[in-house]
């Protein structure tokens, strides 16, 4: 069963999202459902929460400070953040931290639901990939970490054998034996999988995706996207807002 930390300075929004969403029907349990980000961080910090949906401004400390200061504790938490303001600033650092959803107020049950359904389709794909790395070698889950934090640049498989010391031929033949993918095929999955994220943010420009997570032109995002995902980009956004699958 997951567990949910949701905080809100507005009581009787912190409330609505307790109870307009059925939780253990999901699979969730509510720990907390607190009004300030210093008892937010003492919460975060004693129940690790799965899932936490916040307010970006709170007294004390801000949502985005919050998870900021206790960000070592949840690695793994799926953030939804909520605001009443519409801030560019807002939505960047949200982003930065990888948050799942951004929910403007006043937003609707269907949107709330969207946006948390989003967040435990997320906890199931890291379960499952974590199942899946446990049977990596250590070389390559060091290997994974390390393109996890570059695969948004043009790193080429030289690049990333010559930081690991090996050969380039020697490297393609390990990560082809332990994950049954080509170099090209793992770049592709690792950038596809944070551009279905963005895509997510109904603002931000199909262009300016493909270009954050690594691709110069569009044409060739597109075709990756279209490669992997069997829609297009523009295809799987509006997907995503009807709150399909």
């Amino acid at each position: 069963m997951y567990s949910v930390l949701i905080l809100d300075d507005n009581k009787p929004i912190a409330a609505h999202i307790q109870h307009t969403i059925a939780w253990e029907e999901l699979g969730c349990r509510v720990v907390a459902v607190l009004h300030d980000g210093i008892s937010g961080r003492e919460a975060i910090e004693r129940f690790k929460p799965d899932l936490i949906i916040t307010d970006v401004e709170m007294p004390g400390l801000s949502g985005i400070q919050m998870v900021e200061l206790a960000r070592n504790c949840i690695p793994n938490s799926k953030l939804i953040f909520i605001s009443a303001y519409d801030k560019f600033s807002y939505a960047h650092q949200a982003l930065k931290l990888k948050a799942c959803d951004y929910l403007l107020k006043p937003f609707t049950r269907s949107e709330l639901r969207s946006a948390v359904d989003k967040a435990l389709a997320e906890l199931e794909r890291d379960l499952l990939s974590e199942n899946e790395e446990n049977n990596y070698s250590l070389t390559m889950k060091s290997i994974l970490d390390y393109l996890e934090n570059m695969v948004y640049d043009s790193v080429t498989l030289e690049m990333v054998a010559d930081h690991f010391q090996m050969s380039p031929s020697k490297l393609g033949r390990l990560i082809q034996k332990e994950t049954n993918m080509r170099y090209v095929e793992l770049v592709a999955k690792m950038r596809i999988r944070r551009a279905k994220e963005l895509l997510a943010v109904p603002y931000l420009n199909i262009s300016d995706i493909a270009e954050r997570v690594g691709y110069s032109d569009y044409l060739t995002f597109y075709k990756v996207f279209v490669r992997n995902e069997k829609v297009s980009p523009s295809e799987f956004r509006k997907k995503l807002s009807s709150g399909e699958d």
